[in-house]
């Protein structure tokens, strides 16, 4: 009996010195810390881009005194590869529109950037239109052409009126743009909200299709579209929907087949 205890003493001891012992070689190890009090420190979590402040790629270069300088709105921006173009309202009125449409392009994933503004869109640098609002901006992978749309303006005060839609086209990586050209000139004192797209899925049967979509605000809303075929050096007649359907802020989107479809807001409380 006495031999027996003093096994069953053995293992008792066992059981108990055996997590003791593991617990003084995972500290002694640094495995588990031990807790000092006035020695505790926090690590913030690491945020990706945490060191990088604002980058201004851009400022209004314009002193006319109708509009509202250092001022750059409404941006839009579209990436390709490694190509960025951002496009913007530079020199805002009040009442609507701006002196000109500024880009910015960086072709090295957004670590560098160059800018300038449209030739001979308003005239402001020679062109013909008082104002220009609402740039889009997008890219043709068919065709190799960065493409802006906007809407022209022309008069003052209340002789203000938006009769044309217009783009510009890059084919050098977005660094330099072309005169602008008319998607739809007439017809209309009132088009407005317009936005592009392009068909870049090589195995659509519509790939290097281009789409400009607007709204005619004379017509209550209604919603047109205009396809380009040749890199956006002409485009087609402007067509409405089968419905003739209304709506403001469209913005078109093309699916892996070259469906295009347009979500867009209701006009004048219609949907």
């Amino acid at each position: 009996m006495l031999s027996i205890f003093r096994y069953r003493w053995f293992a008792n001891t066992g059981i108990f010195l055996a997590p003791s012992l593991l617990l003084l070689i995972l500290v002694s190890t640094r495995i588990i810390p031990i807790y000092t009090p006035g020695k505790l420190s926090y690590s913030a979590p690491i945020i990706p881009n945490a060191d990088r402040l604002p980058l201004q790629i851009s400022g209004d270069p314009y002193f006319n005194n109708t509009s509202q300088h250092q001022t750059e709105v409404e941006p839009d921006t579209y990436a390709y590869g490694s190509t960025i173009v951002a496009t913007f309202q530079a020199g805002r009125f009040s009442d609507g529109g701006s002196s000109n449409i500024g880009w910015a392009t960086s072709n090295d994933a957004g670590n560098t950037w160059k800018n300038g503004f449209l030739p001979h869109v308003t005239e402001f640098v020679g062109g013909p239109y008082t104002r220009v609002s609402d740039p889009s901006v997008t890219y043709d992978a068919a065709h190799k052409t960065w493409i802006i749309a906007s809407i022209a303006i022309t008069g003052t005060g209340a002789n203000l009126a938006s009769p044309a839609v217009i783009v510009n086209l890059s084919t050098n990586g977005g660094l330099t743009w072309s005169n602008p050209i008319h998607v739809v000139s007439g017809g209309s004192t009132f088009f407005d909200k317009d936005w592009i797209v392009c068909d870049n899925t090589a195995t659509s049967a519509f790939y290097g299709h281009c789409y400009v979509e607007w709204d005619d605000d004379d017509k209550h809303g209604l919603i047109l579209m205009s396809t380009s075929t040749d890199g956006g050096h002409a485009w087609g007649k402007a067509q409405a929907t089968a419905n003739r359907a209304v709506g403001i802020g469209g913005q078109p989107l093309v699916q892996p087949d070259g469906t295009v479809i347009v979500p867009i807001s209701g006009y004048g409380g219609r949907t």
